[in-house]
């Protein structure tokens, strides 16, 4: 938040900006609290980090890839909010490969996805909230005690008592800066440097590539993280749909990253995208 108050009872409209998990969750409880919240987001629809991808025939999982609940509170946020239907456990055998370049498996826990896709979550927790989509804020204008919204068209987006900036730390920093509040966007500095890029591919095969591990961590230079994502449940693919990230460093040296998300390319039944 750009202003802290105990005060709650003079706060009635709420801005929250990117609509992600963590910008959801704010505005349910914000709700909760009796507040007016409206969620914007620069893309069609919300997700963030929890993204898919269009494939023939279905979506591919190129943002986070699951995800745990080592807290139970989390888990009943989830069922009472997003509901049962909304993800789910993925019983997928997990490998990991040694420095000696044998394959182990990962450590037994639970790890949940979105059904049928990631972003399942994310639109079932937006189900009841005001959500203003390819809405991009460009800055803040301060109006008194409260803030007005404006994006990169450059239209009024409405005033707000207070505005809570859930986006990734480089957008967070870029509105901030914008809007002349360069001392809280100065704290994103290092926050913003240890973000990594990713090129992530989804590739699509006939018959299975392999039958050891349904998801794996190689020990390479190239590939952090490979995956079949139509072992995930809910997917109902012909084939199958594979995920491969690479590892942040190839990114940064591979031919076309320049720091900037690429525009979704395909061709021979592989897609492309930038996270």
């Amino acid at each position: 938040m750009l202003k802290v108050t105990s005060d709650t009872t003079t706060i009635r409209n709420v801005a929250v900006i990117g609509s992600g998990l963590a910008g959801l969750t704010s505005a349910i409880f914000l709700g909760r609290m009796g507040h007016h919240v409206r969620v914007f987001e620069k893309s069609r629809g919300p997700g963030g980090r929890m993204s898919s991808k269009r494939v023939s025939g279905g979506s591919a999982d190129i943002g986070a890839q699951y995800f745990t609940a080592r807290n139970p509170e989390f888990l009943a946020f989830l069922e009472q909010n997003a509901g049962t239907d909304a993800f789910d456990v993925w019983r997928a055998r997990f490998g990991f490969q040694a420095t000696d370049n044998s394959w182990l498996p990962f450590p037994e826990e639970k790890r949940y996805v979105g059904t049928p896709r990631m972003t399942a979550i994310t639109r079932a927790l937006s189900a009841g909230l005001e959500i203003n989509a390819e809405v991009r804020i460009e800055r803040l204008i301060a109006r008194g005690s409260q803030w007005q919204l404006e994006c990169t068209e450059g239209q009024d987006r409405g005033t707000f008592d207070q505005v809570v900036i859930t986006a990734p730390p480089a957008q967070a920093r870029d509105i901030l800066l914008a809007s002349g509040l360069d001392e809280l966007a100065g704290q994103l500095i290092q926050p913003v440097e240890h973000i990594l890029p990713c090129w992530a591919v989804a590739a699509h095969f006939a018959e299975p590539p392999t039958k050891q591990f349904d998801a794996m961590r190689p020990n390479s230079e190239q590939l952090y993280w490979v995956a079949n994502n139509s072992s995930k449940p809910g997917r109902d693919d012909a084939g199958q749909w594979w995920v491969l990230h690479a590892t942040p460093e190839w990114t940064q040296r591979s031919r076309g990253y320049r720091g900037r998300p690429c525009q979704p390319q395909t061709g021979g039944g592989v897609q492309c995208a930038h996270r």
